[in-house]
């Protein structure tokens, strides 16, 4: 948002003189940063919107319909549309550091826990202030949440492999019953032919 127009949210209208122009965005990451760093979103009831426009109705396979009860199924079947975050303009110190500490996970600098440490011993011995602390923290910690859990992806997926071999049941020394499974065993999917003919694949 560039202009200095008034802006209607949840209702009332919210103006913005020539300094204080929101931080309009699609990054959640970067607003829940900024967020919990201190920037107020510009209205807290209504603090991210979900706009719908009929290519992209349409595109989701909303016909036959208007665009009002396109977007409200839309939005009851969890489909969303732009999301956006709108937050109070950022101090540039702020902003600033949250690039800066992308940028170091983006060329995977660090370790993640080594880095957190560093940020904490950096604000214990005043070195850095506080909302720019929070706001590299809250980057690190939710841009590597999303690294951790699409890791998977990266790996090459294992085939476990049930032992077919019947339950095997037998009486134990002191007269108990004893039940023997047959266990499995684990075979990536880029294993040799070799080995798959070794394991019965």
């Amino acid at each position: 948002m560039t202009d200095t127009q008034p802006e209607t949210i949840a209702g009332d209208r919210i103006s913005f003189g020539p300094q204080d122009q929101p931080l309009l965005t699609g990054d959640g990451v970067l607003a829940f940063s900024l967020y919990m760093a201190g920037t107020p979103f510009v209205d807290e009831r209504m603090w991210c919107i979900n706009v719908y426009n009929a290519d992209m109705l349409r595109k989701m396979g909303y016909e036959n319909m208007s665009m009002r009860e396109a977007a409200t199924q839309a939005a009851k079947d969890n489909k969303p549309g732009m999301i956006r975050f709108m937050l109070r303009a950022p101090t540039p110190e702020v902003k600033q550091a949250y690039l800066e500490q992308q940028k170091l996970i983006d060329d995977g600098e660090g370790q993640a826990k080594d880095v957190l440490r560093d940020l904490m011993e950096d604000y214990k011995n005043n070195a850095r202030p506080y909302d720019e602390t929070v706001t590299r923290i809250m980057c690190l910690v939710l841009k590597m949440r999303i690294k951790f859990m699409n890791g998977w992806k990266d790996t090459v997926p294992l085939l476990r492999i049930e032992d077919s071999r019947e339950p095997r049941e037998t009486t134990g020394l002191g007269g108990g019953r004893e039940v023997e499974m047959g266990g499995f065993k684990f075979i990536s999917v880029n294993a040799s032919e070799a080995t798959r003919q070794r394991m019965g694949l």
